[in-house]
C-alpha cells in the first residue's frame, strides 16, 4: 500500500496528509471519483480539502519590468496550469484570466 492510500484511509488528516493527497490527485489528472475510488477516500473529504488549501494559496502577482521588447510568449502557472502569454498582452486580461484559473483550481 502506497503512503498516499495510507493517508487516504486514514482517521486524521493533518493539513501536510491533505496537501500530498490533493497534490497527489491533480498530478494524477484523474477526475475526482477515480482516484478516491483507487485510493479509498471519500470524495466529500477531498473536495472540503482541495477547497480549504485553495483559499489558503490565493495567487500572487509580481511585477515584471520589460528591459527588452518580448517576441516570444511567456508561460505563466498558475495552480498547475500553464498559460501561454503573448508578447503583446493586456495585464488587466491577464489578471482576469488568472482570476478565473485560480477559483477553479
Amino acid at each position: 500500500m502506497s503512503s498516499i492510500e495510507e493517508i487516504a484511509r486514514g482517521g486524521y488528516w493533518r493539513e501536510a496528509d491533505a496537501q500530498e493527497l490533493v497534490h497527489a490527485w491533480q498530478a494524477s489528472c484523474q477526475p475526482t471519483a477515480c482516484f478516491v475510488a483507487n485510493v479509498g477516500c471519500s470524495p466529500v473529504r477531498l473536495g472540503r480539502w482541495v477547497r480549504c488549501l485553495a483559499q489558503v494559496a490565493q495567487p500572487t502577482f509580481v511585477e515584471l519590468r520589460v528591459i527588452e521588447p518580448i517576441s516570444t510568449p511567456i508561460e505563466v502557472l498558475v495552480g498547475g496550469l500553464v498559460i501561454r502569454v503573448p508578447s503583446c498582452f493586456e495585464p488587466a486580461a491577464l489578471r482576469r484570466v488568472i482570476d478565473v484559473l485560480a477559483e477553479r483550481c
